[in-house]
């Protein structure tokens, strides 16, 4: 088997700024050394992190404030800092997120992180296993968010505008938020307490524009997975005819879908792709 590690090689990736990456000579909220950090705070443009990642900074959503995405080199963090206030439509205001592979960029095409990364696409049927460990701190001020990883497929290896099927794993959230009293995914609950991979799931299917959607939440919350087996959930969503193995795999992101406000911080992420 030929293995791919996804995992982000850190050190020494930052050697100046361009037009949209700020080096910042002061600390901010994070409370990290400012002398390693790189902070970005422009909508929707891209940090690069590593070889084959970006920070994107995304935002979308109506009332958004304010929202930097930072990274600190010296220990490999990585987080964001908002402002964003719920509004009347308690909606979803953005989902800045670290990602390696393809990404739907905007309404003007999608992009890649790395042109020089062979690990994307590939189809599920090539995939011997995928897993993950997040850790990640919250806010507990009354913000409102989930953590999610959103994982993209397309039965094209390189679609020019947005995939057509994705896959959300919640780790934690907090609301109310668009949907009541409950932060709920988009469309249909399908599932309650579904034992995957180690962990408890609730699990919703819909569609969300352009693209199908297959939610697994965490029945708890918590601030870290280990190993977490991301395939065993691709598997899942497979034997509910949702996406084939045919399929490509075009790539993952991990951040936070944010309603209102906060610091957000990954404390360490790593994620390995081994192909068969």
């Amino acid at each position: 088997m030929r293995n791919v590690s996804l995992g982000l090689l850190f050190a020494g990736v930052f050697a100046g700024c361009s037009d949209n990456v700020v080096e910042k000579s002061a600390p901010v909220s994070n409370g990290t050394s400012p002398r390693a950090l790189t902070q970005q705070c422009t909508a929707n443009k891209t940090l690069p992190v590593g070889a084959s990642y970006v920070l994107n900074d995304n935002i979308w959503g109506t009332g958004a404030g304010a929202q930097c995405v930072w990274y600190q080199s010296s220990d490999g963090s990585w987080g964001v800092n908002a402002s964003h206030t719920s509004g009347s439509l308690q909606n979803i205001k953005g989902y800045p997120s670290l990602v390696r592979g393809w990404l739907w960029y905007n309404s003007t095409g999608s992009v890649w992180a790395s042109s020089s990364d062979t690990s994307y696409p590939t189809q599920l049927s090539a995939i011997a296993s995928l897993r993950s460990n997040w850790n990640v701190t919250v806010p507990t001020n009354g913000e409102k968010y989930n953590t999610a990883y959103d994982i993209w497929l397309d039965t094209k290896s390189n679609p020019n505008y947005k995939a057509q099927y994705e896959i959300m794993v919640w780790i934690n959230y907090q609301g109310p938020a668009y949907n009541g009293s409950d932060f709920a995914p988009i469309g249909t609950k399908i599932a309650s307490n579904v034992s995957i991979a180690g962990h408890v799931w609730n699990i919703w299917s819909g569609a969300n524009s352009t693209n199908k959607v297959f939610t697994f939440r965490r029945a708890t919350n918590t601030s870290s997975v280990s190993n977490l087996d991301l395939l065993a959930l691709l598997n899942y969503a497979k034997s509910k005819s949702f996406i084939q193995s045919s399929y490509y795999l075009l790539g993952v992101q991990a951040g936070f879908e944010i309603v209102a406000g906060g610091a957000f911080k990954t404390n360490s992420y790593t994620s390995t792709l081994t192909k068969l």
